[in-house]
């Protein structure tokens, strides 16, 4: 990841519902580069752009299992400007992880 400078998001949560991994910025667009993600009890997880799904849902999704999308060289998800990302998650549990992304003008 020589000559970029991504920042890190801690995914740490473990209630139902959605929940802001990156908090939206006004007039400032999120790349997603990297994310890592650690769930504890199958559940329905999604991540979204507020209101839009970036994923669709990842519907039954194992219990004690992860997913990664690793550093490629471009980014994964490009968020709409002033739109935070959103994990939404159906069951009560822990889910951790991180998410490495960039905020562009």
């Amino acid at each position: 990841m020589e000559g970029i400078d991504l920042s890190r998001a801690v995914i740490n949560f473990n209630t139902l519902g959605d929940h802001a991994v990156i908090p939206s910025v006004p007039g400032k667009r999120i790349e997603v580069w990297q994310v890592f993600l650690y769930n504890v009890v199958a559940q329905n997880l999604e991540f979204r752009d507020n209101s839009d799904t970036l994923t669709g849902p990842l519907t039954n999704f194992p219990a004690t299992s992860g997913f990664s999308l690793p550093y490629t060289g471009a980014p994964h998800f490009l968020l709409q400007s002033g739109q935070a990302l959103i994990l939404r998650m159906s069951a009560n549990s822990q889910v951790s992880g991180f998410v490495n992304y960039l905020l562009k003008d």
